[in-house]
């Protein structure tokens, strides 16, 4: 999501932005400046960080302690050690409250408040309470939660979509359809429904690219698809994800 219209240069120790062309449209005045990421750019100005959008108009004041990049319309930011968000126009929207955050990811964004986690929506409303120990981004509509060690996955109301599975003692996000799962030392797949589709019996396993899933089974590396086929046998010293046909 990085836009690359402009470029970060540094001259005697302070940084700006030029255009493709070499002219300096945003002048070197800051300690530091990040890449422009959905029309505002990060900059850091006497310790603090703030945001500015391409003309160089200081959006949101260097009044933060640590700023993140833009996602979904809103970034997150820290002020004495709390953390809340601002739009992009610069507005805190979100008052810096939590203890923690994670990005918005499909709507909703993790916080955290006295060591437990929920969900809040762009409005800054908790529509799910923070009562988990543990809590991810969503992904493909679900999120995987955490509560007493054990691991499952709630819906965008809270709704326990697939049960805390006591026989697993990880899992992974959504991705494809599919959530990779550790039973024991062993890892395998289940889909949407909380059913095992790839049974159990890997080393080690990724999500799902291109529609392939590199896997390990004694010390080799393979790949397999979303019926659990070793379409490539396991036969690799190392191996990496595909990308455009290739891996």
């Amino acid at each position: 999501s990085n836009d690359i219209s402009l470029y970060i240069v540094c001259r005697e120790g302070k940084w700006g932005y030029i255009d493709k062309t070499g002219r300096e449209v945003i002048h070197c005045k800051y300690d530091y400046a990040y890449a422009f990421c959905e029309g505002l750019a990060i900059v850091k100005k006497s310790g603090k960080y703030g945001y500015i959008d391409k003309t160089g108009r200081e959006v949101a004041p260097c009044q933060y302690d640590y700023a993140e990049d833009l996602h979904e319309g809103l970034a997150e930011v820290e002020k004495s050690d709390k953390w809340g968000f601002v739009d992009k126009t610069g507005r805190e929207v979100i008052p810096c409250q939590y203890d923690s955050t994670d990005d918005f990811s499909e709507g909703l964004a993790v916080v955290e408040m006295d060591g437990k986690r929920g969900y809040i929506d762009k409005t800054g409303r908790e529509v799910i309470p923070c009562k988990y120990a543990d809590a991810r981004d969503f992904h493909e509509g679900l999120a995987l939660v955490g509560m007493n060690g054990k691991y499952g996955y709630i819906d965008k109301t809270g709704r326990e979509v697939i049960p805390f599975p006591r026989k697993y003692n990880w899992a992974s996000i959504f991705s494809d359809g599919l959530a990779r799962v550790r039973k024991s030392d062993k890892w395998g797949y289940i889909d949407k429904t909380g059913r095992e589709v790839i049974p159990c019996k890997y080393d080690s396993t990724s999500n799902f690219l291109e529609g392939l899933a590199l896997v390990v089974k004694s010390d080799k590396y393979g790949y397999i698809d979303k019926t659990g086929r070793e379409v490539i046998p396991c036969q690799y010293d190392e191996a990496y994800g595909f990308h455009e046909g290739l891996a």
